[in-house]
């Protein structure tokens, strides 16, 4: 009877992150394994600064040598990593611990509005690189509670414009007004990206629309 005797596991190395533009919400992991079979890995992370509550979020099979692993869209916050090989009921120590803070894609910055032609004309400022559309939404708000007043109802979108494309103007009536009711359109927009998700709203804008 011939008994093989597997090495015991070796522990992964070099973990690093890295993203592949600072606004991207992918980290991309690589690391190291230097072990002679291939082996499983367990990836693991962690949501916030200095965190320890580790929670595996990926096995890759059966690899060995120089790997790597592209996670999930994340939201933006700092985030920290550990690998870990396993093999049957074994399991190495684990990796270095690498850590990354994503910061989502940059919000537009700069809102403003005014009446143009008898519409509500916007503009802003584009901070992303890589942003796919920028989305539009408007609410209302009753002018007798002051311009700074909530919205009396909920945001809604009201358009959406292509990339690079800074300037909207809203042409959606406004319903649900009782006559001779007096309101104000209050506006935001954010930048939307199929890999980042959305970013953080701009700065909101009211302007009075004409009667």
């Amino acid at each position: 009877i011939v008994v093989t005797t597997l090495a015991a596991l070796d522990v992964p190395t070099n973990l690093n992150i890295t993203l592949s533009n600072p606004e991207s919400s992918r980290p991309q992991l690589s690391w190291v394994y230097n072990g002679n079979d291939p082996v499983d890995f367990n990836i693991e992370r962690c949501q916030g600064s200095g965190c320890t509550n580790f929670v595996m979020i990926k096995k890759i099979l059966a690899t060995k040598g120089n790997i790597s692993f592209l996670d999930n869209n994340l939201a933006a916050n700092n985030y920290q990593y550990r690998v870990k090989a396993v093999r049957a009921t074994e399991a190495s120590g684990y990796s270095n611990i690498a850590a990354i803070t994503v910061l989502g894609l940059n919000a537009p910055s700069n809102l403003t509005a005014a009446m143009r032609s008898g519409y509500p004309k916007l503009n802003w400022l584009d901070n992303s690189k890589i942003e796919t559309a920028f989305q539009i939404e408007r609410c209302l708000v009753d002018p007798a509670l002051g311009e700074r007043s909530k919205c009396i109802t909920a945001y809604s979108q009201v358009g959406v414009v292509n990339a690079n494309t800074v300037t909207f103007t809203d042409l959606k009536p406004i319903t649900g007004v009782p006559t001779g009711y007096t309101v104000y359109l209050r506006y935001r927009v954010r930048a939307v990206q199929k890999e980042a998700s959305v970013s953080g709203y701009s700065n909101t804008v009211i302007v009075q629309p004409l009667n």
